[in-house]
């Protein structure tokens, strides 16, 4: 039997394997940097609610906006106005005879119509007292029909009673 051959134990040799190794991780280190950086500048703003707070910024802006507009086209409006009514101030002292006319017409139609209104209760109450008055007639004559059945039944029992032995 030939004896086991020995090989010298040798330290590793891992000056390169290290070397290699710690460019590796500089490199996963450098690429988490990376993300990171870019992760926050995208999604960091609407994280904190800095997105929220620049978009009610951009809506109240909106709003100044709107306001000064709506503000101008009101100023506008009130000069129109202003001119409008000065034009109309001639025009007044014809027209309060017409809106006098006017309103003295609707006041007649209003009357008349009450009237005509009056007079409809009038002939629908006088209906309904008709109609209550027959159906009370009604009612009386067929109770007074009910009462003669009854005593043309409670004469025939007693008629029937009394034949019998």
């Amino acid at each position: 039997m030939t004896p086991p051959i020995k090989l010298k134990n040798q330290p590793m040799r891992t000056t390169g394997i290290s070397f290699v190794l710690a460019l590796m991780m500089l490199m996963v280190l450098f690429i988490g940097m990376v993300i990171g950086v870019v992760g926050s500048i995208l999604f960091g703003p609407a994280i904190l609610g800095l997105d929220d707070t620049a978009t009610a910024l951009a809506i109240r802006e909106e709003s100044i906006n709107a306001t000064s507009e709506a503000n101008q086209i009101l100023d506008l409006n009130y000069r129109e106005t202003q001119s409008a009514l000065s034009a109309g101030e001639s025009l007044l002292g014809l027209t309060a005879t017409q809106s006098s006319n006017f309103a003295f017409a609707t006041q007649t139609a209003i009357v008349i119509s009450n009237a005509q209104q009056a007079t409809q209760a009038a002939f629908d109450f006088q209906n309904t007292q008709i109609a209550l008055q027959q159906q009370r007639t009604q009612v009386i004559i067929d109770s007074q029909a009910t009462q003669a059945a009854l005593d043309q039944t409670a004469t025939a029992v007693i008629a029937g009673a009394t034949q019998r032995p």
